[in-house]
């Protein structure tokens, strides 16, 4: 068996569907891949949907999506270990292409394309997101592709970590002298992505959920210095504001002014990296948008408190 693909699911009915097909319509011989779904006690259709396919079922504590995912590269037969997102849909020429890939590295993957019927937020989101063809710092593990010898080596996902993990687990390679390689050809279709603004705020808060947590695991490394340094910027700038409301109009509005100074800055850097130029005023609000709901994470989840844990 070349490759086990790994699919945790909690609540999925919405696009399993989709996701499956495509999983079942690869190009590549059914007979070398096996498809595991690691379900964390789906309340709604999703094992009743998932029941119509050929795939090994199992079940995981829902203490974590890592968990689901190491539960299910336990019980992998596979050589190779593919992890995909239950609201993703696979390129054809997934495990083609990173049979290819994985005989001159570690680790492969990619990050997300739009689907179709995309509105503006998802389509401005995965264009900031996405990075050039070639080695990268890390990939999301909704399209993630590792030798499992590897996989077991570094320890699989750190179950301690709600979000972040992907990163966490690409640092981990890396540091091990792991090389991650990301080609846009495989990448798969982010059907689950955000089409409203206030579904990205609360997206955004719960993946910065466990900032503070992975700081204490790693450190401060230069990968992540300057995300960590603009959500602090954003919380203290926050503060500040808040309290000079009360004492100064005049103070209000210029520390209001500065908030937006590194949001319109990336904005720019983006619009010139992607050559996206009538995007420029979707990058800022989205970049604005985004260190907001960082900021406001830490203390809608106490985040302070895994200092001391």
């Amino acid at each position: 068996m070349k490759f086990s693909i790994i699919i945790p699911t909690y609540n999925s009915e919405k696009y399993i569907n989709q996701c499956l097909n495509s999983v079942f319509r690869l190009n590549y011989p059914t007979e070398n891949y096996e498809v595991i779904v690691v379900d964390g006690s789906s309340k709604d259709k999703t094992l009743e949907i998932i029941k119509n396919y050929n795939i090994k079922l199992l079940h995981s504590k829902n203490t974590s999506i890592s968990n689901s995912r190491n539960v299910g590269a336990r019980k992998a037969r596979g050589k190779n270990l593919v992890f995909i997102d239950s609201d993703c849909e696979v390129n054809k020429n997934l495990l083609k292409k990173s049979e290819e890939i994985l005989r001159k590295y570690d680790c492969c993957g990619s990050f997300y394309k739009p689907a179709k019927k995309a509105n503006w937020i998802a389509k401005t989101w995965l264009l900031i997101e996405k990075k050039k063809k070639g080695i990268v710092d890390w990939i999301p593990a909704g399209t993630l592709i590792i030798n499992k010898k590897i996989f077991e080596q570094i320890k699989g996902f750190n179950e301690e970590l709600k979000t972040g993990e992907d990163f966490d687990f690409c640092l981990r390679l890396k540091n091990n002298g792991c090389k991650i390689y990301n080609d846009p050809k495989i990448a798969s279709i982010h059907l689950g992505q955000t089409d409203n603004l206030l579904d990205f705020i609360k997206k955004e808060m719960w993946r910065g959920k466990s900032l503070i947590r992975g700081i204490k695991i790693h450190g401060i490394i230069k990968e992540e210095i300057l995300s960590t340094i603009l959500t602090f910027y954003h919380f203290f700038n926050l503060f500040i504001i808040i309290i000079v409301s009360f004492i100064d109009f005049f103070l209000f509005v210029i520390y209001f002014m500065i908030l937006f100074i590194p949001s319109i800055l990336f904005a720019i850097r983006k619009t010139i990296q992607t050559k996206k130029f009538t995007y420029l005023f979707n990058f800022f609000v989205l970049i604005f948008i985004y260190q907001i709901a960082r900021t406001i994470s830490i203390i809608r989840y106490n985040q302070f408190r895994d200092l001391f844990k």
